[in-house]
């Protein structure tokens, strides 16, 4: 199993947000691995109780985290002024990524860097020959 880097993206005017802002990554203590998405949308996410996981523009989530809501907190700074505090939470829970992408296996045949286009030809020929 899989698990996706997930990012924040944030449009913001006079801000630092990667240098100086400060990001909070949460999980919800709550767990909905079998619960449909229609009915997930029906639920209050305000009442969720949070758990504390990283710090920092990114968050790779555990195996634990499946089923979990996240939530990031972002504390907008610009030097020595802070901002008040916003919170995003996700509208779907955590769940599996798709295992090994496409590209990872077309890039097993050239691990080494390829010095010649002979050396490209035949790599993607072994490529080819295996879809």
């Amino acid at each position: 199993m899989k698990m996706l880097t997930l990012l924040v993206f944030v449009k913001v005017r006079f801000l630092s947000l990667q240098r100086d802002s400060n990001f909070c990554w949460f999980v919800s203590q709550e767990s909905y691995p079998d619960v449909e998405p229609t009915e997930l949308k029906k639920l209050n996410r305000r009442d969720l109780t949070w758990l504390s996981r990283s710090e920092g523009p990114s968050f790779i989530p555990s195996s634990s985290d499946l089923g979990r809501f996240v939530r990031v907190t972002c504390t907008p700074r610009l030097g020595a002024r802070e901002g008040e505090a916003f919170y995003a939470v996700s509208g779907c829970v955590i769940s599996a990524g798709p295992g090994p992408c496409p590209f990872e296996e077309r890039q097993a045949f050239t691990k080494e860097p390829l010095h010649s286009k002979k050396e490209l030809r035949s790599a993607l020929a072994a490529n080819c020959n295996n879809t």
